[in-house]
């Protein structure tokens, strides 16, 4: 039996001299830091599927600790699918229930065009630094 995938098309870059695209599962860094009462955790990388529960975990170790904030820098962010999504609408769910704040930082793009589509900049703080940027115009 053959499955047949119409309209699919890979947009991932293929390894020269392979027919097969390469692929990083674990292509996502997270750094952390803080200062007085907020953290900011910079992601870099793709959050999907494969990478979601390392992010989850940094916000989740965020949300115990004893802050009033949390900056979750997606502008190194270079592909998120709806995993991702989920993860930080858990996370913002969590620090609204908890009285503290989440915001969320893109530079537009790719995640910054998936939080347009799914109508979650709001729910979720995000600020769209491209907006600031006169180079963006």
């Amino acid at each position: 039996m053959v499955l047949v995938r119409p309209n699919f098309v890979d947009f991932r870059p293929r390894v020269e001299g392979s027919r097969l695209p390469q692929i990083n599962m674990a292509d996502l860094q997270l750094s952390v830091a803080d200062e007085a009462d907020c953290r900011t955790i910079c992601v870099t990388g793709e959050v999907d599927l494969s990478t979601c529960e390392q992010l989850r975990g940094v916000l989740d170790q965020a949300s115990g600790a004893d802050l009033s904030a949390t900056i979750v820098d997606l502008t190194g962010v270079s592909f998120m699918d709806s995993t991702g999504l989920g993860v930080l609408i858990a996370a913002s769910a969590a620090a609204k229930d908890s009285s503290r704040r989440l915001e969320v930082i893109t530079k537009g793009g790719i995640v910054g065009r998936f939080f347009e589509l799914t109508q979650v900049a709001e729910y979720l703080n995000a600020r769209d630094l491209s907006d600031d940027d006169p180079q963006s115009e």
